[in-house]
């Protein structure tokens, strides 16, 4: 993602950071400039986590080539060459004045996109991709060089057998860090953020660290009264330090003596107010959110950075200050976590992924037709997915007693996805060891699992006023033959400012199946269908050949239910389909919302088996909406899977037993009422805080009790309800015309 570039320097900052130059000597580049023309190598970067996609979903390692001259180059017997004795050879394509050209490391050493069609100006372009001013440099690239290039090589563009037209000595970089040359000096080059495909001068300066961090004399923690914040560096260093969450190196406020933290809370919102988070606030006639009306709580959080008379920097350190929160109500007992970036990662107007922004005029100046009640549909920046919406950011995490736990640098992005139009957006949180070294969270989030990968905080989505529909229904079946997650709540604060009651929820990542079910890590394969296809299609290979396998084969035959019986786990599909139906999940499932796993290869678990099984997964929109609800004539008509296998007598009788199994051990009001209950104590009593962040004080604890006692009503009476319409589906299914 492009940083905008109306970021700001603090004076006595770049002042510093402009002596930090590396300068490349190469004797033979004055000497071969005729024969380059202008040719140069213009960037590099060697760890590529999301600064470029090749477009076929992989992230390698790219070199850029400019061409600086005034004439046309042709690049006919030019080269690629590193230090370790490898070279890649370039197809014949001219690259034009002032234009770019953007080649990768393909790990299979094969001509990847030979069997596409991309266009320019109407003629096919069947090598490279050519980048000029203003470029988007996220299409497909169709030119892989064959070799690793990394930190302490010497990777040369070459002419001929051996005339070296530009040359470069790669550094270690950090993650989505590249190195580029300084266009208006061309002999130097600097650490900076990623540009492909545009000017070098977009990217800010990233120096690297080599100075000793400032110290804090206070941890990061909950605070009962005020006091003096004390920072200190190495002799010779300076102290810059942001007290609003912005990067210090260059933002910041030069340290002169002790910082006075307080209570934050009466400070006015800089995020909480934003209007430009939710098309809702414009299109939403039902005027469900609104902005809060009063300050919202906050913490301090305090980032600072070293800098010495040489330019030499440090890492940036941040500590999270909570004052006075003994005297609010309703944080007692639940964990708190911050999450942390440079606010404009989340906030700007152009590229941040909790915004309207760029995306969201873009999409209306094509649908200016949209009607407003559609308002969740809208595109927008934070409808965006994959590494290029991650943001490199800082948990910070606190316990039930609000002590300080720990604190690391993860990736963030959203979650959900009509939910992502809500002010409250939900996260995906991933400890990565491109940002850290860490591949787990220094602490685990659940018992008896081991330290996560990754995890989601999860708003409720279309349960957003109380949160309570996913919850119940992974607690009902868990430890059955269907797979769930467990959740655990946690207040949030965003830059610094407070966000609302979470559910930290487990993910359905490789750590998970490994861990319940003993899938070795890369061969779990996860597929959930929503409106859309979101999975690639490798993954969705398997999952269509069960579709095909339903529509092709004659399901009034013995031999295909025991056929499908090899290629399924039936007990898991029985139990998830008998649950989803008992608790009157309709509306949007199953045309959406079906969630599967199986594994790629066999493997030493029973589970390892490569049979399809079942995971539940987003119940939050329309689960049990009527108590009453004939959700199994629903899914006779739409689920052509569930249809074909009615036609089968050995799988009706399976069916109304697991089923009846379900009603009397599983699903009962002695189980369900108990968890309801759990869930109020536990996450309940603590949402008024939310109510008053997202709704202005609408909902209330009453309000909150009508819709527990509903969900009590419900397992009460289901049963009665339900159960004749299944077994006179089993007695004499009404099977569709068009599943025949």
């Amino acid at each position: 993602m492009k940083n905008n570039s109306k970021r700001y320097w603090a004076a006595g900052v770049l002042a510093a950071l402009l002596v930090i130059t590396v300068i490349l000597s190469l004797t033979s580049l004055e000497q071969e400039k005729g024969i380059g023309g202008g040719l140069i190598i213009s960037e590099v970067c060697t760890n590529n986590f999301a600064s470029l996609d090749d477009g076929f979903g992989e992230y390698p390692e790219w070199v850029e080539i400019y061409n600086s001259g005034d004439s046309p180059v042709s690049l006919t017997g030019y080269s690629l060459r590193s230090s370790r004795n490898r070279k890649w050879f370039f197809d014949d394509v001219s690259l034009q004045p002032g234009q770019y050209m953007l080649v990768a490391y393909d790990k299979e050493s094969y001509f990847k996109g030979d069997n596409l069609d991309l266009e320019q100006d109407g003629e096919e372009l069947d090598i490279i991709k050519l980048l000029g001013e203003g470029s988007n440099a996220y299409k497909k690239l169709k030119n892989y060089f064959s070799f690793h290039i990394s930190g302490g090589d010497r990777l040369c563009l070459c002419r001929g057998g051996t005339g070296v037209v530009d040359a470069v000595d790669i550094p270690e970089l950090p993650c989505d860090v590249s190195y580029a040359r300084n266009n208006e000096e061309a002999g130097r080059w600097e650490t900076k953020e990623p540009t492909p495909g545009y000017d070098n001068s977009e990217g800010r300066q990233v120096p690297l660290p080599s100075l000793e961090a400032p110290a804090f004399s206070a941890e990061s923690g909950f605070y009962g009264d005020e006091f003096e914040l004390e920072l200190n560096a190495v002799e010779g260093a300076e102290i810059y330090y942001t007290l609003n969450s912005e990067e210090p190196l260059y933002n910041g406020i030069k340290y002169t003596g002790p910082i006075r933290i307080s209570d934050a809370s009466a400070n006015e919102d800089r995020f909480a107010n934003r209007e430009d988070i939710t098309t809702s606030y414009e299109y939403n006639i039902k005027n469900i959110f609104t902005v809060p009306e009063e300050p919202v709580d906050k913490a301090t959080v305090v980032k600072a950075v070293a800098i010495d008379g040489d330019g030499n920097v440090s890492e940036t350190v941040e500590k999270v200050y909570f004052v006075g929160f003994e005297d609010k109500e309703g944080y007692e007992g639940v964990p708190v976590i911050s999450i942390t970036s440079e606010p404009d990662r989340f906030f700007d107007e152009t590229d941040g992924i909790f915004v309207k922004g760029k995306d969201f005029l873009s999409y209306m100046d094509s649908n200016e037709s949209k009607l407003p009640e559609d308002w969740e549909y809208f595109g927008a920046n934070y409808k965006g997915r994959g590494r290029q919406y991650e943001v490199k950011s800082n948990l910070t995490y606190f316990d039930e007693e609000h002590e300080y736990v720990y604190s690391q640098v993860v990736g963030v992005r959203l979650r959900g996805r009509n939910s992502r139009a809500y002010p409250q957006k939900g996260f995906k949180i991933f400890a990565r060891e491109e940002y850290d070294g860490n591949t787990e969270f220094k602490e685990a989030f659940f018992e008896n699992n081991g330290r996560e990968n990754s995890i989601s905080l999860f708003t409720g989505g279309q349960d957003y006023l109380f949160k309570y529909h996913d919850v119940i229904f992974s607690r009902l079946l868990k430890g059955s033959e269907v797979a769930t997650v467990d959740y655990r709540p946690a207040f949030v604060f965003l830059e610094g400012e407070f966000w609302g009651l979470y559910w930290i929820q487990e993910r359905y990542d490789d750590k998970y199946f490994l861990d319940n079910y003993g899938i070795a890590r890369g061969n779990a394969v996860v597929v959930k269908m929503d409106s859309w296809l979101r999975d690639s299609d490798r993954l969705l290979s398997g999952y269509s050949a069960l579709e095909d396998f339903v529509k092709t084969h004659d399901f009034y035959k013995e031999e295909t239910y025991e056929e499908f019986c090899r290629i399924t786990d039936i007990d898991s599909l029985m139990v998830y389909y008998a649950a989803n139906i008992y608790n009157a999940h309709g509306n949007d499932w199953p045309r959406s919302n079906v969630g599967l796993f199986r594994s790629a290869q066999v493997g030493l678990s029973r589970y390892a088996d490569t049979r399809w099984r079942y995971l539940i997964h987003d119940n939050n929109s329309s689960s049990f909406y009527a108590i009453d609800g004939d959700t199994i004539t629903g899914v006779m008509n739409e689920d052509s899977l569930f249809a074909n296998l009615m036609k089968s007598e050995h799988f009706r009788r399976d069916f109304y037993k697991k089923f009846l199994e379900l009603e009397d051990e599983v699903l009962t009001p002695e189980r369900a009422l108990p968890i309801i209950d759990g869930i109020h104590e536990e996450f309940g009593v603590h949402l008024s805080s939310t109510w008053e962040r997202f709704f202005a004080g609408s909902v209330d604890e009453e309000r909150l009790k009508k819709y527990e006692d509903y969900l009590k009503q419900f397992f009460k009476e289901r049963r009665s309800f339900i159960e004749p319409l299944v077994r006179a589906q089993v007695e004499n299914p009404q099977i569709p015309e068009w599943f025949q």
